[in-house]
């Protein structure tokens, strides 16, 4: 037991007097908590989005509708609201005009089943079902793209960012240290071997995806490598720019947890910000995933080209430039 004790304190000294780690091992869950709580305090009771097309102040409609609790109505045009129903943005769309209400819904949601009904049942106005005039995306072919961006942000934080961190407490980066390689030259191999990794990582994903969900690939399947590769780059350098200084790999985990789970959380991975606080859109934007997660969305769900997602590319190109500008400035070979 005496043996067991010593080793005991000796971990728990190790852990205590790394200050950073320490700090964030206390820190980093009080954070997540009131950011989650920040971000979704004005969602937690919204259970189902509708896109409202009319002339007037949503507010004012006298039908029952919409006074209903529970419920995020957003205004929208024809044009909008087609798109949003079409992929999965809001649940319902409704038109409404002096004498009906026209509607449209995705079958294939359940929630749009529940408030077809609570139409129905609110308004004294007629009451007519339009048809999509294109197929709906449904949840799972919507939800795909955010899986598989999420899959690369991991592999792509932790397989650059944690090896690297690793590398330089374990002393072998110190060691390379004298040999003529240079910082960049390093840097440059690491992103290199990491990239064939996860293309492989995330093909396999994909071709998984497809197998077993069977959604539909509407667009180019070259105009989606290009994109995952630019995306790639991107997250890859969040994990150059932890490693560039960091020396113990428990800090290391916490900051890149930091940069994780907001994107994990804003990027519309798992479900629509349709209808959240123009502050909340404002930092789903400043993310890289939430580019990688809608460019790839619009080219598998909706068969956009290069082109039409052109914006996100040169964000993503952008953040990159800097990010590994600023890895290589600041990269240091040991602890010290």
């Amino acid at each position: 037991m005496k043996k067991i004790w010593a080793v005991y304190l000796g971990r728990m000294r190790e852990f205590y007097r790394d200050t950073a780690s320490f700090a964030w091992t206390l820190c980093f869950p009080l954070f997540i908590v009131l950011s989650l709580y920040a971000i979704f305090s004005d969602r937690a009771q919204i259970q189902y989005n509708v896109a409202v097309i009319t002339e007037e102040d949503i507010s004012v409609l006298p039908d029952a509708f919409f006074k209903l609790r529970y419920v995020q109505f957003v205004d929208s045009t024809q044009e909008e609201g087609m798109a949003w129903i079409r992929s999965n943005r809001v649940d319902f769309v409704v038109q409404v005009l002096p004498e009906k209400i026209v509607y449209w819904l995705n079958d294939s949601v359940p929630k749009a089943y529940f408030l077809e009904r609570l139409l129905k049942g609110s308004t004294e106005r007629t009451v007519i079902r339009q048809t999509l005039a294109e197929k709906p995306v449904t949840y799972l072919d919507w939800v795909v793209p955010g899986v598989i961006a999420m899959n690369l942000m991991f592999a792509c934080f932790w397989g650059v960012g944690w090896v690297i961190v690793k590398y330089r407490q374990d002393g072998f980066l110190k060691r390379l240290n004298g040999t003529p390689l240079k910082a960049w030259q390093f840097l440059l191999a690491q992103v290199l071997s990491r990239y064939v990794i996860t293309f492989f990582i995330t093909a396999a994903v994909f071709v998984g995806a497809k197998a077993l969900i069977g959604f539909e690939m509407k667009g180019s399947y070259f105009a989606l490598i290009i994109t995952y590769s630019v995306g790639t780059m991107c997250l890859m350098s969040f994990g150059l720019l932890v490693a560039s200084r960091t020396t113990s790999k428990e800090f290391a985990d916490g900051i890149l947890n930091l940069f994780s789970w907001p994107m994990m959380l804003l990027s519309e991975v798992w479900f629509s910000l349709e209808g959240s606080s123009n502050t909340v859109l404002w930092v789903s934007k400043m993310l890289p995933l939430t580019h990688l997660v809608q460019s790839t969305r619009s080219i598998i769900n909706e068969g956009a080209t290069l082109m039409d997602v052109s914006d996100h590319l040169l964000v993503m190109l952008g953040v990159s430039l800097v990010l590994i500008t600023m890895s290589s400035v600041l990269f240091k070979w040991s602890e010290k």
